[in-house]
């Protein structure tokens, strides 16, 4: 745990350069609310999460630029936001117990009957509306916070015990499903989908987020062996820098299987952040 802490520490300073001015990261793409809330929900300090969302309520992609959503409005995305993306609101919100942003974000589902944004086309709108795990999630969430007397809705004692969908899947969708499973496992105490959780460890047991959730809530193993091995492989994660794609050809691994993890042989070499590493591993370092 002593050399985790060290390489933490060593992060913590080295991945403040690839952040903006809001404390965002992975600003020149479109998934930066994702990543940017996942970073929040264990290092917040730094982090205006609000720089992404419109005066009406409506989230972005990313930080907005003079009050215009430079994802959607400049046609750089089909929609101008995704489940993954609140998804990772939701981890930012229920660490940091903001109720506030919370309470908003579902009355602004309400009040659009749960279409969060817009889409260029027709095959992009169904990624807008929220389903029933991020909704009953959220209305978890807000439970949790002490702050159901403050929804002006009747069915949100309903919503957040609505069972929630999860199969075998791979690569992106597996690392948003087990995303999903952890943030319910704080909220309720316990895991759900449990044979999820086993099925994409023994996929890819070197996946430092699928090992945590594994020992934290199957094995109930708060010494996380696996994972902080996981997290000191240097090939990975190199103990004196932050890795680049000569290192590993992917900025956040977790979203990745293992075929996609191999060094990039081009001659330049993309710097990455590092926050991979830093969400999984302040999770089992705790504060």
């Amino acid at each position: 745990m002593d050399q985790l802490k060290s390489k933490i520490k060593l992060y913590t300073e080295l991945y403040k350069a690839h952040q903006d001015r809001y404390g965002f990261i992975d600003t020149k793409k479109c998934d930066s609310l994702l990543f940017t809330g996942l970073l929040g929900s264990v290092l917040p300090d730094r982090i205006n999460i609000t720089a992404a969302r419109k005066p009406d309520g409506q989230w972005c992609r990313r930080p907005l630029v003079n009050g215009v959503d430079t994802c959607f409005e400049l046609n750089n995305t089909k929609s101008s936001i995704s489940r993954d993306m609140l998804l990772g609101l939701l981890w930012f919100i229920w660490r940091n117990k903001r109720l506030d942003l919370a309470t908003d974000l579902w009355n602004y589902a309400v009040k659009n009957n749960l279409k969060m944004g817009s889409a260029a086309t027709i095959g992009s709108v169904a990624s807008l509306y929220l389903t029933p795990n991020i909704l009953s999630t959220l209305a978890l969430i807000i439970d949790k916070l002490g702050g159901k007397n403050n929804i002006k809705c009747s069915w949100l004692s309903i919503i957040r015990k609505l069972p929630i969908s999860v199969v075998k899947n791979n690569g992106y969708r597996a690392h948003l499903d087990i995303l999903l499973l952890a943030l319910r496992a704080e909220l309720l105490g316990k895991i759900e989908n449990k044979d999820i959780v086993k099925y994409q460890f023994e996929r890819v047991p070197k996946n430092a987020l699928f090992s945590y959730v594994y020992e934290r809530w199957i094995e109930n193993n708060t010494k996380y062996p696996k994972t902080i091995a996981n997290l000191m492989d240097d090939k990975l994660f190199p103990s004196d820098r932050l890795p680049t794609s000569r290192d590993r050809d992917t900025e956040w691994l977790w979203q990745r299987d293992p075929e996609e993890w191999i060094p990039y042989k081009g001659k330049w070499a993309d710097k990455f952040n590092g926050c991979d590493f830093l969400f999984v591993a302040k999770l089992v370092a705790g504060k």
